[in-house]
């Protein structure tokens, strides 16, 4: 636990005066820079902090991620990754996931400071000063460099009551950011999911409607972008697009067109990706854009 029971140990802890503390935290709005983006096909408000709050929130992170943290968690947690959340689900009979409605804007200020007070056993003065530093505009921000940690703590009373639940009807469970997923029988996962739904909407949250997946093993199941039937592979598609891009490349240098620094590395994150799941499919990969490099 993070157990800092007086703001002068908060100041020993962040290494910071008080009077600095106490700016950022009742003042936070004024450092995040906000842009939108697109993802998972919605447009979101991304906040970003600057070089004067970012460290203060990257050191709050790096502590966090020495606690104890619940083991369905796998997004934004300390080595874990969408590799393990996907691996707890292959060769499953169904796999259901179903997506928290706007995710870090329900974690509100009032259940961050509930986190620090009764699950970190902080003092209130710096549970409301920790809550104020890692809030923007009363809630997580998506894009600060604490938010999927303090919010997996935040959620950990729900991811208890689900693990409780789950196990007792020999399903699989596993959380990665919003992303909450069931794997197991058939027959036990018609009756669960119900329940499942309540026990979320109990602790506070909606799901999302319109991203809930139903996969049967007769169908190719995919968690977090990974085909989970018979083991944790990539998607072929994924695959495609990276030999495309290859040959793409392999093309525009018989043609004298110089290869950009960015074009290689965009192709190339993409191969250290495959290689972290299947490093076989990696490695053939990765020669040929070696050999793209070396011409």
């Amino acid at each position: 636990m993070l157990k800092l029971r007086s703001v002068e140990h908060l100041c020993y802890f962040l290494n910071l005066p008080e009077s600095r503390i106490i700016e950022l935290s009742t003042n936070s709005q004024r450092y995040y820079r906000k842009k939108l983006r697109q993802i998972k096909g919605k447009v979101r408000t991304i906040s970003i902090p600057n070089r004067s709050l970012k460290p203060v929130l990257r050191k709050l992170n790096d502590s966090l991620q020495s606690l104890p943290i619940h083991p369905c968690f796998h997004g934004g947690i300390a080595r874990r990754s969408i590799k393990t959340h996907a691996g707890r689900h292959t060769s499953k009979q169904v796999v259901l996931s179903h997506d928290i409605n706007d995710f870090f804007p329900s974690v509100g200020e009032a259940m961050v400071i509930k986190c620090f007070r009764q699950q970190l056993h902080c003092s209130q003065g710096v549970a409301d000063l920790l809550a104020g530093l890692v809030c923007c505009d009363g809630c997580l921000p998506q894009g600060s460099p604490a938010s999927s940690i303090v919010a997996a703590l935040c959620l950990t009373p729900l991811a208890r009551r689900l693990e409780s639940f789950t196990k007792h009807r020999r399903l699989r469970l596993s959380i990665y950011v919003d992303d909450i997923t069931v794997s197991g029988n058939e027959k036990d996962m018609k009756r669960a999911e119900p329940i499942l739904l309540q026990i979320i909407e109990q602790e506070g949250f909606t799901h999302n409607v319109k991203k809930r997946s139903y996969q049967q093993s007769d169908e190719v199941q995919t968690v977090t972008g990974l085909v989970v039937n018979n083991g944790l592979r990539i998607r072929a598609e994924y695959l495609r697009d990276i030999d495309r891009s290859l040959m793409e490349a392999e093309l525009d240098l018989l043609r004298g067109v110089r290869l950009t620094a960015s074009r290689l590395r965009t192709v190339s994150g993409k191969i250290a990706y495959v290689s972290s799941i299947e490093p076989d499919k990696g490695l053939a990969r990765r020669q040929r854009l070696r050999e793209l490099v070396e011409v």
